[in-house]
C-alpha cells in the first residue's frame, strides 16, 4: 500500500512538473520557432505574459534571463516590500529588454521609465501593452538610453526612488559607463538594485570600480543586506543594493 501511495505521489509530481513546463513556454507562431510566450504568476495571482524572440532584431534583449526573473520575484516579495509599497514610486529600469522587471513594478503601482536601445522597442512595447491596463499605461514611459550618454539628455527626467538593472553587465568595456550612468540618474535617496554580472573579468572590474561611486551591500538568504566581503566579490549571480556616495573620490 505504501509503495502504491509513493508511486501515485511520484506520478502526480511528474504531471505537475510537465504542466508547469507546458504553461510556462508556449510556441506563439508555428512558422517561427524563435517566438515564445512565457508566463509568470505574481504573488497576488496576476499573470504576466512575456513574448521572447530568440533570434530577432532585439538581440540579447529579446530574451528573458534568470537575473530578470530573480529581480522581479524580489520586488514582488511582500515580506520585503509590503503590498502597496511601490504605489506612486518612481522607478527606472535599465536595459529593459523584454520589460519583465518594469512590468512587475508597474503592476505593483509604480510609475516606470523603461529604458534600452531603440532596437528592442517594438517587442518591449508589445509586452507592456499586453500586460498593463489603460490606467497603468498612463504611468509608464519608454526612453532610449545607452551607458555613457551625456548628462544633458536626462535633465528633464525626475529623481527616481528606485533603479533596477538586471543582466546589464556582460563585458568589461560597459562597467565604467554603466556606473557613471547610474550615478547621473540617482541621488543619495535612490535605492539601486543590480543583479546578473556576466564574466569573471567583468565581475572583478565592477567590484574594483563601484566603490568609487556607491556604497554596496549584498542580499542574504534571510532577506537582509550586508556589506560585501572578500569571499563573495566573485559572485556574478548576487543581488546588490547600491547607495550613491555624496563625494566621489
Amino acid at each position: 500500500y505504501q509503495r502504491r501511495v509513493r508511486g501515485c505521489f511520484l506520478a502526480l509530481l511528474i504531471l505537475l512538473l510537465l504542466h508547469q513546463l507546458i504553461t510556462t513556454y508556449v510556441i506563439m507562431y508555428e512558422d517561427d520557432k524563435n517566438m515564445w510566450e512565457r508566463t509568470f504568476t505574481m504573488t497576488g495571482g496576476r499573470i504576466i505574459r512575456i513574448t521572447e524572440d530568440w533570434a530577432g532584431d532585439s538581440g540579447l534583449g529579446g530574451s528573458i534571463w534568470e537575473p530578470s526573473i530573480n529581480l522581479s520575484r524580489f520586488i514582488d516579495n511582500y515580506q520585503i516590500f509590503p503590498e502597496g509599497h511601490f504605489n506612486g514610486k518612481l522607478v527606472l529600469e535599465l536595459g529593459s529588454g523584454c520589460g519583465l522587471v518594469g512590468i512587475y513594478a508597474a503592476a505593483l503601482g509604480a510609475n516606470v521609465y523603461f529604458t534600452d536601445k531603440s532596437m528592442v522597442f517594438p517587442q518591449l512595447q508589445n509586452n507592456i501593452e499586453d500586460n498593463l491596463s489603460d490606467q497603468e499605461l498612463q504611468r509608464i514611459k519608454i526612453e532610449e538610453l545607452s551607458w555613457g550618454d551625456p548628462v544633458h539628455l536626462f535633465k528633464n527626467w525626475p529623481l527616481f526612488d528606485y533603479i533596477f538593472a538586471a543582466e546589464c553587465l556582460y563585458n568589461e568595456e560597459s562597467v565604467l559607463p554603466f556606473l557613471q550612468t547610474l550615478f547621473k540618474l540617482s541621488n543619495e535617496s535612490t535605492k539601486i538594485y543590480v543583479c546578473g554580472i556576466i564574466g569573471d573579468k567583468t565581475i572583478s572590474l565592477f567590484h574594483d570600480q563601484v566603490d568609487q561611486y556607491f556604497v554596496v551591500s549584498e542580499l542574504q538568504s534571510d532577506g537582509s543586506f550586508t556589506e560585501r566581503t572578500s569571499t563573495n566579490k566573485n559572485n556574478g549571480r548576487a543581488l546588490y543594493v547600491l547607495k550613491k556616495k555624496t563625494i566621489v573620490h
